[in-house]
């Protein structure tokens, strides 16, 4: 494993000699864990400071807005802000997926299943977006609960522990670590992202037309951003304590939310963009249709394909064999 970092640096390096300073790419994000290993690989010299630009901001709906107003190039948002982007005519691509939840989104209960099911109404928070409804419906199907008993309430995700605390909800949809906070405090585990494997995906969206001109830094961040993923397989300790650094949390937190995610390196990230369609952009198609009937978006996906493959398997088909 440490032979092939070797060469993923020096290919990185030998990209970048390619790449004009006109090439720097601005990419806003803001602190979700799964998106820390970005900045990781810069600081470690994976990627070069003067290939990227990342505009911190408070959480995405920031993000977005920078999108839409063309302050930045890329943004690190969900496959369903990505969607929402697009459906708004903003044109964008999705070239790589950061991390998959696979126990890190979480509805946590005060009864069990029984008691739920004999209670005249269940009252539950929830961000209100894509991931907040997907959740929701699969909840319902999944524990055969009336969906007519569940009165609502949309919270933000930095509201959840007061709200959970204040408001004493029956059931509320959040994810690490405030899952496991809660858990402590007495909150039932009801079900996870792990009963809906390969549907919720973290995700670098791109503006369509930088991407087509900007191939060459695009994959030289996405190269460096599959050092840092295997970094973290080879040198745990060290890349999360880094992790930490960068997230602003403390490095039992990162083992704790790490624990329900997936960090996809090259072959997994290849794997969900091949075929026609893909894995990814089937999900995609999927999942606007959700937000179509939920009232969140006008249209649901149409022109180009949203996942936009090419870089990303150029890359993974210059890497060395592993």
């Amino acid at each position: 494993m440490r032979w092939i970092l070797q060469c993923l640096v020096l290919a990185s390096v030998m990209l970048l000699t390619s790449c004009s300073g006109s090439d720097s790419v601005r990419i806003a994000m803001h602190h979700w864990l799964g998106y820390q290993t970005l900045p990781v690989a810069v600081n470690m010299g994976w990627i070069h400071p003067d290939l990227l630009t990342i505009t911190t901001t408070p959480s995405a709906t920031e993000s977005m807005q920078l999108m839409r107003e063309g302050k930045v190039d890329a943004a690190a948002l969900t496959l369903d802000e990505a969607i929402q982007l697009s459906s708004e005519g903003v044109n964008v691509a999705v070239i790589m997926a950061f991390d998959i939840s696979s126990g890190a989104d979480v509805v946590l209960s005060r009864y069990d299943s029984a008691t739920l099911k004999q209670m005249s109404h269940i009252t539950i928070g929830l961000e209100k977006n894509a991931l907040g409804s997907l959740m929701l419906a699969k909840l319902i199907e999944q524990s055969g609960l009336d969906q007519d008993k569940f009165i609502i309430s949309n919270i933000p995700a930095d509201q959840h522990l007061d709200f959970w605390q204040q408001q004493q909800p029956d059931m509320l949809i959040t994810y690490e670590p405030m899952a496991a906070t809660l858990i402590q405090q007495g909150a039932i585990r009801f079900m996870d992202t792990r009963e809906i494997a390969d549907t919720v995906f973290d995700v670098l969206v791109v503006n369509r037309s930088f991407a087509e001109t900007h191939r060459d830094a695009l994959a030289a961040i996405i190269r460096g951003q599959f050092i840092a993923v295997s970094n973290l397989m080879t040198q745990p300790d060290d890349t999360i304590y880094r992790l930490a650094q960068e997230a602003g949390m403390e490095s039992s937190e990162v083992r704790q939310t790490l624990r329900g995610l997936i960090l996809p390196g090259a072959g997994y990230n290849a794997r969900l963009m091949q075929g026609e369609p893909s894995h990814l952009q089937a999900t995609a198609t999927a999942l606007s249709r959700l937000l179509y009937r939920q009232g969140m978006i006008g249209n649901e996906l149409h022109g180009p394909a949203l996942v936009m493959p090419d870089i990303l398997l150029h890359v993974y088909h210059s890497m060395p064999e592993q």
